[in-house]
């Protein structure tokens, strides 16, 4: 994108000096104009200007073209936060004890499956604790990347080169797993304890991102 200040005599509203970007969105060519109108003198054209001012104006209008690229990025990164939102929601449906963790796979900006770490479907129990002894039984739990790529498998649902929001990072043994199922991008929100799945996952080819903010 590039600035152009036209040659106009006269420049005292606004609607009479244009800054011309290639984005058409009129709130854009209002705000470089009111960042950049105290350096204008208003009945000059812009070539009258001092060179000091010409300076200045350029500053603020390639400021502002910057603003627009994190602008950009602030998008991409708030698909990031309602995606890890629903699978936080999602995590709380789970009956772990411990910890609920929940996962979801995005694909073209769709979601296409949601996992939760808890027993297998059919278990005599939802919970992770037995009954009989009150202990935790973990071999029984399924961690949420676990219940994510089965429950798709089960459905015939490809999960190759998805995103997988985690709200906790993914152990090594669920790392090994995603990236054997081919996803492409996995964003967590918590950390794990250990961060070896983490290694793994970028040693294995996979982009890998906790979320900010």
């Amino acid at each position: 994108m590039m600035c152009k200040f036209p040659n106009e005599s006269n420049m005292e509203t606004q609607d009479r000096y244009e800054i011309k970007l290639d984005d058409p969105d009129n709130w854009q060519r209002a705000y470089v104009w009111d960042t950049v109108r105290k350096e204008i003198i208003y009945s000059a054209t812009y070539k009258e200007l001092s060179l000091d001012a010409q300076s200045k104006a350029r500053g603020r209008c390639q400021a502002f073209l910057s603003s627009l690229l994190e602008y950009s990025d602030d998008l991409a990164n708030s698909d990031d936060h309602m995606y890890m939102d629903m699978a936080s929601r999602a995590a709380r449906k789970s009956k772990a004890t411990k910890r609920k963790v929940g996962a979801i796979a995005v694909k073209d900006q769709n979601v296409i499956g949601m996992g939760i770490n808890g027993t297998p479907t059919g278990w005599y129990t939802n919970e992770d604790i037995d009954p009989d002894t009150g202990a935790t039984c973990q071999d029984s739990v399924l961690h949420a990347e676990e219940n994510l790529v089965a429950k798709m498998a089960r459905n015939g649902i490809s999960i190759f080169g998805a995103t997988v929001y985690c709200t906790t990072a993914p152990c090594p043994k669920c790392a090994r797993l995603l990236a054997q199922a081919g996803v492409a991008r996995v964003v967590y929100d918590s950390a794990y304890r250990d961060e070896t799945g983490l290694v793994m996952l970028g040693m294995l080819g996979v982009e890998v991102e906790k979320l900010e903010g």
